[in-house]
């Protein structure tokens, strides 16, 4: 086992190799662990993550909801998360790119599934 650093309820991991791993949970949590230790990344959100993927450690989405159910996608770009808006008025809970880094699909209630070009 180790030792993540927070009690936060984490929900997704994802690797971009075996040295770079993202997870995301409640309240905007996001860890990154790189050469073996985990840290503490700024989502720059305070929405519940609960999907996490990426094709590059420089290009990781990560998709949740508000506290009032509105979908949330963030973009991590190798330096600093941020929000893309508008992308959804419903909660969203997984996320996933395609292996060439092209196209990515979210979905969530109500039956929404959003596809969208990424940004590599």
């Amino acid at each position: 086992s180790e030792s993540s650093g927070t009690d936060t309820h984490l929900t997704a991991v994802w690797s971009a190799s075996t040295e770079q791993t993202f997870v995301v949970g409640e309240y905007g949590a996001a860890l990154q662990r790189s050469g073996g230790v985990w840290s503490a990344m700024e989502s720059n959100t305070d929405a519940s993550l609960s999907g996490v993927t990426g094709y590059a450690a420089n290009d990781v989405y990560a998709v949740g909801h508000t506290s009032n159910d509105h979908g949330v996608i963030v973009h991590y770009d190798g330096a600093s998360w941020s929000e893309i808006p508008g992308l959804s008025v419903v909660r969203l809970n997984g996320i996933w790119i395609d292996p060439a880094g092209a196209v990515a699909y979210a979905v969530g209630y109500e039956g929404t599934i959003l596809r969208g070009a990424c940004s590599n």
